[in-house]
């Protein structure tokens, strides 16, 4: 289940627990700005310098959380899957992950209970 919510419980972009059923994702970012959409003072302001190096787009966050409703942890790398905010909205989807799915449904990890993965911690970013 995907839920568009005023805020996710970490104050992220989105929410969701590995293996789990509902993913969140905070209505700021559908409504945020692109970088194609800044005007020419926008974009020339200098606190705005890094914005479209670090703009995360809606798609791409839904898609992070899934990837955590599939089984999938946070990653160093800058893929789908960085645990933090991914430059120019790194969307890449490595054969590791897509190996780390395919075992996470064979060992039946997947569409867990939120209620009870709530209860042995927090949801992921």
């Amino acid at each position: 289940m995907v839920r568009i919510v005023d805020r996710t419980k970490s104050n992220s972009a989105g929410a969701a627990y590995i293996g789990g059923k509902v993913m969140d994702i905070a209505a700021a970012e559908i409504w945020s700005k692109r970088p194609s959409g800044m005007t020419p003072e926008e974009r020339d302001n200098p606190l705005n310098k890094d914005y479209a190096k670090l703009y995360q787009s809606p798609e791409t966050v839904g898609a992070h959380e899934l990837g955590h409703t599939l089984g999938l942890p946070h990653l160093s790398e800058n893929t789908l899957m960085h645990g933090g905010v991914r430059e120019y909205d790194a969307a890449s989807v490595s054969l590791k992950e897509i190996e780390t799915i395919y075992k996470q449904y064979k060992a039946g990890n997947l569409n867990q209970d939120d209620e009870a993965l709530a209860r042995k911690g927090k949801p992921t970013n």
